[in-house]
């Protein structure tokens, strides 16, 4: 997977898995128990740029995985 991958809108996001469930369901979990937070975004095999023969036959639309650790800040709340 290319860094061109991710979405602008996504700064600071690095993708980490392409793909459809039920995989797509267990790394979403995977990922929020180790404390990341997660974001999904369907998949554009034109932003791709590498092979895609494991994406031609497809039933249902493939989706990015994106995630970012959370700060400590983020974790923080006001007392």
């Amino acid at each position: 997977m290319r860094a061109e991958t991710a979405a602008p809108a996504l700064r600071g996001w690095e993708a980490r898995y392409i793909g459809q469930d039920p995989r797509l369901s267990e790394i979403i979990e995977q990922y929020l128990e180790l404390g990341f937070e997660v974001k999904t975004e369907p998949f554009n095999a034109a932003d791709c740029g590498e092979c895609l023969e494991c994406f031609q036959d497809l039933t249902k639309p493939a989706m990015v995985v994106y995630v970012k650790k959370i700060s400590i800040e983020e974790i923080r709340t006001p007392l």
